[in-house]
């Protein structure tokens, strides 16, 4: 406990510092793999609507070096480890093993998932292992849009994913265990805007710790078509003025209210003005400074590692040539952290990334920036204990 309080403090310490990080990210998004099983309509990786030239191609982080990362991170005090893509973590032939040693070396242990992998005995097992977070990527509240939304899978697999959360929902009610929270995400575009009530409806039902949605993520002359018009943008606004307040006020994985978690932001992107040119962060990005480079990473299952949600643009190195601590406290990460702090999201230097069409990050950071709003009467002391910082980077 006193190590991860001294590390999230080094954290905060070289955010208000601005140029370099002084201890590791706190968290960490592992790519496994760019397979997948599903091509459900609006994903960025595998969907029908793009081109092939725009798809993932397949690769995989070699289970050895995924060890050595899950090591790395560990040591330089990585708190989360997230498992997502890319492609389905949960075909990932070591999953339940990278689960295992994830929760091992003492980190918390995420995984982003289509549920259609998970069988009755791996949804045991992941309950047994102690995963702390299941984020289950579902898109619909019935098994007609579930069909509609992901052209390869069937109504079949809706009951199947249904089964398994009803299987995590019991499993934790008989043994009064929190773990994992089960948090049921669902992207939010003209095949399915009319079941956003619905969906939170099916996720009390289910038992489930909190629902999230977003808007889909536009690929021009792709994706784009999956865009909304004002008349369903309108009822989405009204669905969402249609939540009782026990509801909107339900407790969720942080506490009371966060049950919709960040249904504001979601609310905000519906609203946004330049919502049909597929830009739905730009007002946000007048107001708010980029911190993540000292909170968070991705690596990518190529070994890429990259500072963003959407920084594929702007790798940062590979795992496969570097360390992953030599990229981490490499003056190219450095730059980005010193950038993303101080600049526009205007300047040409993120214009590749597309900050203010959407970014992912944004939860992050709104909460560092309002722990970053507390600390800047210090910002001179921070500065001046600089040398004296250095001596404890991990």
């Amino acid at each position: 406990m006193i190590q991860s309080v001294l590390k999230d403090s080094l954290r905060y310490v070289g955010c208000v510092n601005g140029d370099e990080a002084f201890t590791g990210p706190r968290r960490a998004e592992i790519y496994l793999t760019n397979k997948c099983n599903l091509d459900c309509i609006a994903c960025w990786s595998f969907s029908p609507l793009l081109k092939p030239e725009q798809r993932l191609g397949p690769a995989e982080i070699e289970w050895g070096c995924a060890q050595s990362l899950f090591r790395d991170l560990a040591e330089g005090g990585c708190q989360e480890i997230l498992f997502v893509g890319g492609g389905e973590p949960m075909i990932y032939p070591k999953i339940m093993e990278a689960i295992e040693e994830v929760k091992s070396l003492g980190m918390s242990c995420f995984v982003t998932t289509n549920m259609t992998p998970v069988t009755a005995k791996r949804a045991d097992r992941m309950f047994n292992l102690g995963l702390d977070r299941l984020y289950v990527s579902l898109w619909a509240a019935t098994p007609a849009t579930y069909d509609v939304t992901h052209p390869n899978a069937s109504e079949k697999d809706f009951h199947k994913i249904d089964e398994r959360l009803r299987q995590f929902r019991d499993l934790k009610a008989r043994t009064r265990q929190s773990n994992p929270a089960i948090i049921i995400h669902n992207v939010i575009f003209k095949d399915n805007y009319h079941e956003v009530r619905a969906m939170i409806d099916y996720a009390l039902e289910m038992g489930v710790d909190a629902v999230q949605f977003t808007v889909s993520a536009i690929i021009e002359g792709s994706t784009n078509v999956l865009l909304m018009d004002q008349r369903m943008r309108d009822a989405i606004i009204d669905q969402l003025d249609s939540i009782p307040d026990e509801i909107q006020q339900r407790p969720g994985i942080h506490g009371p209210g966060t049950f919709l978690w960040e249904i504001d932001n979601f609310r905000r992107r519906v609203e946004e003005d330049t919502y049909s040119e597929g830009v739905y962060d730009g007002s946000i990005f007048d107001t708010l400074p980029c911190q993540i480079g000292w909170f968070y990473t991705i690596v990518e299952a190529s070994g890429q590692v990259i500072p963003c949600c959407k920084g594929c643009t702007r790798p940062m190195g590979n795992i496969h040539q570097t360390s992953f601590r030599e990229i981490w406290y490499g003056a190219k990460y450095d730059e980005f952290r010193n950038k993303g702090k101080y600049l526009p999201k205007t300047d040409e230097y993120f214009e590749s990334i597309g900050c203010m069409k959407m970014c992912d990050n944004v939860g992050h950071l709104r909460t560092i920036e309002e722990k970053m709003e507390r600390l800047r009467p210090l910002e001179k002391i921070a500065k001046a204990a600089n040398p004296l910082v250095k001596r404890f980077r991990s």
